[in-house]
């Protein structure tokens, strides 16, 4: 039995796929140190699995999108969460560290296929009002999955050990993929009436697409510099303790959170393009904040406060911004989906680099942030004035 597509519980079963790839990076975590010791390995080379989750993460979309917008979301959606449990299971069975890499890689590939489809969906199903608001629930649930995978994650590796980290996710995916096989409707047909799929070339020449997908880049980059620089900034020109740094990363889950859901709520009453606004200016507003934290004399207080502003103002743009992208191309839904993941990844991972070759200082992450929050409103202001322009011409 299908769910009716305007099914709350439809939307919460895309809410949870959209959780996935934040919770399987998350619950890793605290793990690290136990992972290192038990597979006799150095700490840094867990890193790795990390970083080959992402690289498949990013990679996956590209592959996701286009094959839903040409079979439909189901057949996507299903395969790629067998492939997430298998390499789940693998993932916690072997006692390798680089077939551990390997499999996580694919388990990125896996989980991204729950993100793309889940967007795709709701621009399927919903206008684009309703889909905006409907793109921030899914924004609320994988800032949820960042919330919740480190205190699990935490309980998990001290009352069992590190494989029940992993052991977690594939049950997890294999309810997630009980739950899609018999519930979740096939939408893609919704929209066969609609203007011909474009295929990544077309789009990435599309300003209306590409617009928004840069602003969510920018937006999304400013947010990971923040995270990024945490640990590094706040443990060492802070002396925070570890304790401390855990609070810091719940609060930035909670702003990330509250961003999501008062966009959500204030787009009844107002336009994305005014919240879209909003947004940009407390971005604007919380990193020059940063910038006068690292000129005067440092207030952790001031600096906790300016980076949770950041997030929640990251919080209230991403989605809108991902809305407006998904809007011009309704059948490429799906192909939209994996160019605004890739860029997003892609984006997260420039700020990264930034923030590591930077000076370790409040200073260079306050340019940091600076530079693309700058990006960002000048992006912004683009598309609005090219919104206008296209509103008059018409």
């Amino acid at each position: 039995m299908r769910l009716p597509f305007r099914s709350p519980w439809l939307l919460a079963i895309l809410g949870a796929l959209t959780a996935l790839p934040s919770l399987s990076v998350d619950i890793g975590l605290p793990a690290m140190p136990a992972i290192a010791a038990g597979l006799a390995v150095a700490p840094g080379d867990v890193q790795a699995t990390l970083s080959a989750f992402l690289v498949g993460f990013a990679a996956g979309q590209l592959v996701h999108g286009a094959a839903s917008d040409r079979v439909g979301r189901r057949a996507v959606l299903i395969a790629g969460l067998a492939v997430f449990v298998a390499a789940g299971v693998a993932c916690a069975v072997t006692r390798s560290l680089y077939v551990l890499i390997a499999m996580r890689g694919v388990q990125g590939i896996g989980a991204c296929a729950g993100v793309v489809v889940a967007r795709a969906m709701i621009r399927d199903v919903f206008e684009h009002g309703e889909g905006t608001r409907n793109q921030s629930l899914l924004s609320l649930a994988s800032n949820l999955g960042t919330l919740l995978g480190p205190l699990a994650g935490g309980v998990l590796v001290t009352a069992v050990g590190f494989r029940a980290v992993y052991a977690v996710l594939p049950v997890v995916g294999a309810v997630l993929l009980v739950a899609c096989a018999r519930w979740v409707p096939e939408t893609w047909r919704a929209v066969a009436a609609g203007p011909a799929r474009a295929g990544y070339r077309h789009l990435l020449a599309d300003r209306r697409v590409m617009g928004p997908v840069i602003l969510n880049g920018l937006a999304f980059a400013g947010m990971f510099a923040c995270i990024a620089a945490s640990p590094q900034l706040l443990l060492g020109s802070f002396a925070v303790t570890p304790t401390g740094l855990g609070t810091f990363f719940a609060l930035v889950a909670l702003a990330s959170l509250a961003g999501s859901w008062l966009n959500h709520a204030l787009l009844a009453r107002f336009s994305l393009s005014a919240l879209s606004s909003l947004g940009l200016v407390l971005v604007g507003v919380a990193a020059a904040v940063l910038v006068v934290a690292a000129s005067a004399a440092p207030s952790l207080y001031l600096v906790a406060a300016a980076m949770m502003g950041h997030v929640l103002a990251c919080g209230i743009v991403m989605p809108n911004a991902i809305a407006a992208a998904m809007a011009p191309v309704p059948r490429s839904a799906g192909t939209v989906a994996a160019v605004v993941g890739c860029a997003q990844a892609a984006s997260g991972a420039a700020a990264a680099a930034l923030v590591a070759i930077a000076p370790h200082s409040l200073g260079g992450l306050a340019a940091v942030v600076a530079g693309f929050s700058l990006l960002a409103i000048a992006v912004g202001a683009q598309n609005t004035r090219r919104s206008q322009l296209s509103i008059v011409a018409g």
